[in-house]
């Protein structure tokens, strides 16, 4: 599984994207709180790109 990093910046706040799965795929987006980082939703990302999202 490949990961996509990207940043977009808005509001004058920088925000850090991981994107995964078929681009054609049900989005799903995953928010943490802080202190925080992507890393934490690691488990669920393959599980979620193997069922099509």
């Amino acid at each position: 599984m490949e990961l996509e990093h990207s940043y977009i910046n808005t509001n004058g706040i920088r925000l850090h994207v991981v994107q995964a799965g078929p681009k054609s795929g049900i989005p799903v987006i995953l928010l943490h709180g802080f202190p925080e980082f992507w890393y934490g939703w690691r488990k669920q990302i393959p599980a979620l790109v193997n069922a099509g999202c």
